[in-house]
């Protein structure tokens, strides 16, 4: 059955397989992902994809930001050690 699917194609020709849309970070606008998966692990996760929307790069850095900002809720400002 396959061999029949391949023969009618033409050599040297581009065939479209797949479309979709890049996604680039919110933050950075470096293109990181495609629309489908991320609409895909959305609806998995069941989590609205604008939290899905950023690259790793960016994704660490919010990450690393909310945890110093609950530590100054918590603690207040972070005091460094004169040495």
């Amino acid at each position: 059955m396959k061999d029949k699917e391949y023969k009618s194609l033409k050599e040297n020709y581009s065939y479209v397989v797949a479309e979709d849309e890049v996604v680039r970070c919110r933050r950075c606008g470096k293109p990181f992902d495609n629309k489908k998966k991320i609409m895909r692990v959305s609806s998995l996760l069941n989590i609205p994809t604008e939290e899905l929307e950023y690259c790793n790069e960016c994704k660490q850095t919010i990450t690393a930001e909310k945890i110093l900002k609950n530590w100054k809720e918590r603690f207040g400002e972070i005091r460094r050690s004169k040495i």
